[in-house]
């Protein structure tokens, strides 16, 4: 926490803000011009001022904020990626700004982000420095705030500042993941996620019986596969579920894009796409995960340039339509659902028939879902992606067809393939 100011000895320091009141003044930080337009900024400051409020300060280190803020992998190299840094001096920036508006007048809490530090620290402002010209309250150990502050008076410095270089560098990865979320995020209200539920077949009672009976042991439960020769089977023993199971690789998409939201603080609702009215998604921006098994990606798809379909014999393809009129199909298809290969087709469609953004992320098989809402989550996977794409993307409706390697069962990074843009 900051060292309380120096007060004259007739006038005690007044008590450190509790808990409640600083999360009070962040939000009216957080909400103001200086802030509101940049998500990453909100979230730097809210992400960092919690765990100070939570007595985790120490974990506040460059790695830590480039994983949790920026959604870097653990193994980022850090010393090349300056995310972090430019964040920071972000932030300062915002704050010197914030606590130079007229509203901020109000406060009686001050943030600041000490120079060399990701820990925020805050003091109770004493009565004089509330009633003082808000110009005198700059902290004089932040040269930087003083000089944001002799910038505000001079619209053509400020400008100048503005445009330069150096206080605008971004990682261009992390500015093309943010210009192609960022129609998405517009506007209040939460992202609706649309996640399939496969029909799973469980062996009957009396196939589950007569396995422990032929394969004396403990109850199976469901840990392993029934090992019955074919005619001691019938067609009774394979029980249809519905709604009740949900695929790994869907799994896996919606945890990671629910957690990239949580990051920006936007709320998500989860339903199961068997179960998803086309109303409700006339109200939110919705995200399709999965292809075959979800009902709205394959009806909606029918109306943009790349789209689902199957072989001659079934297997299923990522078809373009449009344009050179490419297939991409898996080079095998296996009944136990292994696959050494895998299509992904990723989609954002800025104005869909429901009227609000709606994206997708699906594969042919588990895998390239799973692949997809790990690119959809990550800058430095979608980014470099995004940036192979013409000039003007960023306002355009954009299919992204990509190639993964499947190792092990789990998706390599993939290679994009295929585009299109309308």
């Amino acid at each position: 926490m900051a060292t309380l100011p120096q007060f004259e000895a007739n006038h005690q320091p007044p008590d450190p803000p509790s808990a409640d009141q600083v999360r009070a003044h962040l939000r009216h930080v957080l909400e103001s011009p200086a802030f509101k337009g940049s998500k990453r900024s909100q979230t730097f400051l809210a992400y960092a001022v919690e765990k100070v409020l939570q007595g985790e300060q120490e974990s506040l280190k460059e790695r830590n904020i480039a994983v949790d803020v920026y959604g870097r992998p653990p193994e980022a190299n850090l010393p090349d990626d300056t995310i972090v840094r430019v964040g920071a001096r972000e932030v300062r920036r915002r704050l010197a700004q914030y606590y130079t508006l007229p509203d901020s007048g109000v406060d009686s809490i001050h943030f600041e982000l000490p120079a060399g530090s990701y820990v925020p620290e805050w003091r109770v402002l004493h009565e004089r420095e509330r009633e003082a010209p808000r110009e005198q309250q700059v902290n004089p150990r932040s040269p930087g705030r003083l000089r944001l502050l002799a910038w505000s008076f001079g619209a053509v410095a400020l400008a100048a500042i503005v445009a330069s270089p150096f206080l605008l560098r971004q990682d261009p990865s992390e500015a093309a993941f943010n210009q192609f979320w960022t129609p998405v995020l517009k506007g209040e209200g939460s992202i609706l996620f649309a996640v399939p539920a496969p029909v799973v077949y469980h062996p009957s009672q009396r196939a589950t019986l007569r396995d422990e009976e032929l394969h004396p042991g403990p109850p199976s439960l469901g840990q392993r596969p029934l090992k019955l020769a074919p005619k001691e089977l019938d067609g009774s023993d394979i029980v249809p579920v519905v709604d009740q199971y949900v695929g790994i690789g869907d799994m896996v998409a919606a945890t990671e894009l629910t957690r990239l939201f949580s990051r920006w603080s936007k709320p998500v609702h989860m339903r199961l796409s068997s179960k998803l009215e086309f109303t409700e998604m006339r109200e939110a921006p919705t995200i399709l995960i999965g292809a075959f098994t979800n009902r709205w990606t394959l009806e909606l798809a029918k109306a943009w340039p790349i789209r689902f379909g199957l072989t001659p014999d079934r297997r299923p393809t990522i078809e373009e339509v449009a344009g050179q009129r490419r297939v991409w199909a898996l080079p095998e298809w296996k009944d136990d659902g292994s696959s050494k290969d895998d299509y992904i087709l990723v989609a954002r469609v800025l104005k869909s028939t429901t009227g609000k953004p709606l994206l997708a992320a699906a594969g042919l098989k588990q895998f390239g879902t799973e692949a997809g809402g790990r690119i959809l989550a990550n800058p430095a996977q979608l980014g470099p992606l995004l940036r192979q794409l013409p000039a003007g993307w960023e306002q355009k409706n954009l299919q992204l067809v990509l190639h993964a390697h499947v190792i092990g069962n789990a998706p390599a990074a993939p290679d994009l393939v295929g585009w299109r843009l309308w």
